[in-house]
């Protein structure tokens, strides 16, 4: 196990090497300049040449690409343009509300998706199958935005229930939490559904009822621990997607997460921080995927880490 760990941590390096080359080409490739955006539209030539100089916008790519790993291995990821704040203490505060957000919202929709899909698999061409697939694939193809809105009018507009933007507690999470989880709900049911019906049809499932154990014993213990492998691997990449930042509910919520400091660093032209987010949100898929990887031989010990 150690040394498949140790193999996974260095083969991740030239991963994120890779993450951040691509996004440093790709954000000075754009169009916009951020000491326009800082000075304004009539700066003049000679001060946004100075503050260029300044912030080393003049230098070769090259350098102020090495310059960058050089710092970010030491763990300074730079200074925002704008705020001229530390990357990483911008990350840092606007990482609580999107870990809160991920964790809250990944657990909902996996209870949710893996009820829907075990009682389809189970009740399989019945009512309560057609029932969990339309309501699965109303969770999948519902943009995120539109039912963020309906959410905030009804419940919060409407009702009064929960605050309408901003993050002040708990309450403010529950309506963003509500749409990711409608939206994951959805694939995860499906998933489940899938896995439960093929994994219903094997010999030893036959077996195990004439033997004579009862329906539940059968579907919980023997069925759905031989189905998670692939229901593991889904929920893992979307906590991944939610830790990334959940772009657009975050930002019709008014968020103070990952995903609108992202969508902020873009819109300003913001290199420092859209470089360190990037690398952040990828170090974060990196050791998701590390985690689903270890998950699978503990639901099945069939699985060798080797």
């Amino acid at each position: 196990m150690l040394k498949y760990l140790i193999r996974r941590i260095i083969s991740a390096i030239p991963v994120l090497l890779g993450v951040s080359v691509i996004v440093f080409l790709m954000i000075h490739l754009i169009p916009g300049d951020p000491v326009q955006h800082i000075l304004g539209e009539f700066a003049s030539p000679e001060r946004v040449t100075e503050l260029r100089n300044q912030l080393g916008l003049n230098d070769p790519l090259p350098i102020q690409y090495f310059k960058f790993l050089g710092k970010a291995i030491k763990g300074d990821l730079g200074r925002s343009l704008i705020s001229n704040a530390p990357v990483v203490d911008e990350i840092t505060r606007a990482f609580p509300v999107t870990i809160q957000l991920a964790i809250y919202s990944i657990i909902v929709s996996s209870v949710i998706g893996l009820v829907a899909g075990i009682i389809a698999a189970v009740r399989h061409n019945t009512f309560w199958d057609q029932l969990a697939m339309i309501g699965a694939l109303f969770g999948i193809s519902t943009p995120s935005f539109w039912l963020a809105l309906i959410f905030m009018m009804v419940f919060a507009y409407n009702l009064g229930w929960f605050p309408i933007s901003g993050y002040s507690g708990l309450a403010s999470l529950v309506l963003p939490t509500a749409v990711l989880a409608a939206l994951s709900a959805g694939s995860i049911a499906r998933i489940t559904r899938s896995s439960m019906l093929e994994v219903l049809g094997q010999d030893y499932i036959r077996t195990a009822r004439a033997k004579g154990l009862d329906e539940e014993t059968v579907v919980m213990k023997h069925s759905l621990k031989n189905a998670m492998i692939p229901v593991v691997t889904l929920v893992g990449l979307q906590f991944g997607a939610l830790l990334a930042g959940a772009i657009i509910t975050e930002t019709v919520f008014a968020l103070p997460g990952i995903g609108r400091l992202a969508v902020q660093a873009i819109t300003t032209r913001d290199f420092p921080m859209i470089q360190g987010v990037t690398l952040f949100v990828a170090t974060l898929f990196v050791l998701t995927n590390l985690i689903v990887d270890l998950m699978y031989g503990i639901i099945d010990p069939r699985i060798r880490l080797q």
